[in-house]
C-alpha cells in the first residue's frame, strides 16, 4: 500500500481536469474518448461532431466552444485564437477540427487556418487539396482568397498548411501574417489557428501576439505536469493570454464521469422515447377522428 501511494505521488501524468486546476490554470472542458483512441482512426472518422452530434464527445465541445467564447474580450466581436499543446500527437488538430464544426453549426462564420507549417493534417481531416495555403498566402505567390476552400460543413471554411516552408516561424512573424489575421479578421466571426506544440517550436509564441487567446489542449494520461508548466511558463514569458486548458482524450471510466456518462446517456433515451410516445398519441388521434368523421358520412 505504502508503494502504490508512493508512486502515485511520484507520477506526475495528468489524468483529470483537476490535475490541470492544481496548477492553477482553468479547465474549458474535457472531452471523452469511448471505444478507440482518436489518434488510431482514420481521418474521417475524427469529426465526431459531424458523425454522431448527439454523443457525450460533441457535447464537451460545444462546451468547450462556449467556455472559450465567454473567456474572450472581444465577445461579439470577430475572435482569433490559437490552438497548441506541450508536446506532439495529443489530439491538438482533431479538437480544433471538431470545434470548428461546432462553431459552424451554431451559425457562426467560422475559419480554420493549418498554422502548423511542419506537419499539417488539417487537409487531410476535410479531404481538401493542401496547395495553395497559407504558405503561398505569405510569400506573395497567391491572394488570400484563393488560398480560402470550402468545407462540407456551411459555414466553415479552411487554410490549409499549403507547402511546406524551411522557416515557418520567420514565414508565422512577418508583417504578411499580421496583414492576413486582420484581412481574415473582417469577413469571419472566429477565425481559429492549428499550431505546433508549445516546448518544440517557437510557432505558436509567434501567432499568440496575432490572436486574442491561445487554448492548451492535453491528453489525458499522457501528458506530464512538468511540460504543461512549462508550457504555461513560456506563453506568459512572451505575453501571450491563455484562456485555459482542455484535456483531451478524457478517461469515461473515471469515476465521476461515469455518472455524468450514465445521466447524459439516460437523457437522450427519455428525450427520444417521449417523441416515440407523443407520435403514437398523435397516430391514435388521427385514426380516432377518421373513424368519427366516417361514422357521421
Amino acid at each position: 500500500f505504502g508503494v502504490a501511494i508512493l508512486l502515485r505521488y511520484l507520477d506526475t501524468t495528468i489524468r483529470s481536469p483537476e490535475d490541470v486546476e492544481k496548477l492553477g490554470m482553468p479547465v474549458l472542458s474535457f472531452i471523452p474518448t469511448f471505444g478507440s483512441d482518436d489518434s488510431q482512426l482514420d481521418r474521417n472518422q475524427t469529426l465526431v461532431t459531424l458523425t454522431a452530434p448527439q454523443s457525450p464527445p460533441s457535447e464537451s465541445y460545444r462546451t468547450m466552444r462556449t467556455a472559450i467564447e465567454n473567456s474572450l474580450p472581444n465577445h461579439g466581436k470577430s475572435m482569433a485564437v490559437v490552438f497548441s499543446s506541450p508536446a506532439p500527437k495529443e489530439g491538438k488538430s482533431t479538437a480544433i477540427a471538431n470545434l470548428a464544426v461546432s462553431a459552424a453549426n451554431s451559425g457562426r462564420k467560422v475559419l480554420l487556418v493549418d498554422a502548423d507549417l511542419r506537419r499539417p493534417v488539417q487537409h487531410q481531416i476535410f479531404d481538401v487539396d493542401r496547395e495553395p495555403g497559407l504558405s503561398n498566402a505569405l510569400i506573395g505567390e497567391m491572394p488570400v482568397n484563393q488560398c480560402i476552400k470550402k468545407t462540407k460543413v456551411p459555414g466553415l471554411h479552411i487554410v490549409p498548411c499549403g507547402n511546406i516552408p524551411s522557416h515557418p516561424a520567420e514565414l508565422l512573424g512577418s508583417a504578411r501574417m499580421d496583414k492576413f489575421v486582420k484581412l481574415v479578421r473582417q469577413y469571419y466571426d472566429l477565425v481559429l489557428f492549428d499550431a505546433p506544440p508549445v516546448i518544440a517550436m517557437a510557432d505558436t509564441l509567434v501567432l499568440a501576439k496575432y490572436t486574442d487567446g491561445t487554448v492548451i489542449i492535453v491528453s489525458a494520461d499522457q501528458t506530464k505536469s512538468l511540460g504543461l508548466d512549462k508550457s504555461r511558463e513560456m506563453l506568459e514569458a512572451n505575453n501571450a493570454r491563455i484562456l485555459g486548458v482542455v484535456v483531451n482524450r478524457f478517461n469515461a471510466n473515471k469515476v465521476y464521469y461515469s455518472y455524468y456518462r450514465y445521466y447524459y446517456q439516460n437523457y437522450y433515451y427519455y428525450s427520444a422515447d417521449g417523441e416515440k410516445k407523443a407520435r403514437r398519441v398523435k397516430k391514435k388521434a388521427a385514426i380516432k377522428a377518421d373513424s368519427e368523421s366516417e361514422k357521421a358520412g
